[in-house]
């Protein structure tokens, strides 16, 4: 089994930008909704765990 690297990265979503916490580094930013925010966030992160906010209705 492969073992975890304990980076948890949290991410707030909405339409147009996410809003991360990288929780180890103690550090926030953004990335825009798109494919290249994505990409940013994958490669500047790759063995993350990524916790997303869950969408709240009513």
């Amino acid at each position: 089994m492969k073992e975890q690297s304990g980076m948890i990265v949290g991410i707030d979503w909405s339409a147009d930008s996410h809003t991360c916490y990288d929780l180890k580094a103690d550090k926030s930013f953004k990335i825009p909704d798109s494919v290249k925010g994505y990409e940013r966030l994958l490669n500047d992160y790759p063995e993350a765990v990524f916790v997303i906010e869950e969408a709240t209705t009513g």
